[in-house]
């Protein structure tokens, strides 16, 4: 039986600096909520560092991306957050 490989660490995503990107001029709370069909409350909790589960994240994450046009390798992640120059770019 082979060892398995060690996986690379990896940075988990910034779920409140993505919103914030997100929320920074770009979309407003309110349509980013109904997008995500969830609660404008939920969307708060999220903003203020509750951590959504992981469809959640991942329908963030799709909705960043089309709305910022970046590649989700440039998602800010825990260990790389974007400066406000960087997010209005």
């Amino acid at each position: 039986m082979q060892k398995p490989h060690k996986l690379p660490d990896i940075d988990p995503v910034c779920c409140s600096a993505v919103l914030a990107d997100l929320c920074g001029g770009r979309v407003s709370s309110h349509a980013i909520a109904r997008s995500l069909d969830i609660p404008r409350s939920t969307l708060r909790g999220w903003l203020d560092g509750a951590q959504p589960g992981h469809a959640d994240g991942e329908r963030v994450i799709v909705l960043w991306m089309r709305v910022t046009g970046k590649p989700r390798e440039a998602i800010p992640t825990e260990g790389r957050t974007m400066s406000a120059g960087a997010m209005r770019a």
